[in-house]
């Protein structure tokens, strides 16, 4: 079943980028949490290389903010008419993925700690 996650990229973190993801209810819900969120990180200092409401059938583990392991890692591919969405594949490390975020579509490697969660 399909569901809509904000995803987050951020750089600046530690050695690599960083991603989040948030469950929402529907589009609408997405574009505020999205506007809210980059807001409060871009205000704390944070750089955000990309954010996108994206339709998925993934489930991840919630955000933790007291998290300090990154052991997820993550290839996230968006096209740049954020109408296409985007897709998101489990890496087994940020060495199979090759970053290219100018491109079209961009491809952004990163780690979380939101692990995939099986339904």
């Amino acid at each position: 079943m399909l569901a809509t996650v904000l995803v987050i990229v951020t750089l600046g973190h530690t050695d690599a980028p960083h991603v989040s993801f948030s469950a929402t209810a529907d589009a609408g819900e997405c574009a505020t949490k999205s506007e809210t969120v980059t807001g409060m990180l871009a205000g704390a200092g944070y750089q955000i290389a990309a954010a996108r409401c994206i339709e998925t059938d993934l489930r991840f583990a919630p955000y933790d903010h007291a998290a300090t392991e990154m052991d997820a890692a993550y290839l996230i591919t968006l096209p740049a008419e954020p109408a296409s969405g985007g897709t998101i594949d489990s890496l087994r490390g940020l060495s199979d993925c090759t970053a290219n975020p100018g491109a079209d579509p961009a491809i952004h490697c990163a780690v979380s700690a939101q692990q995939l969660v099986e339904d």
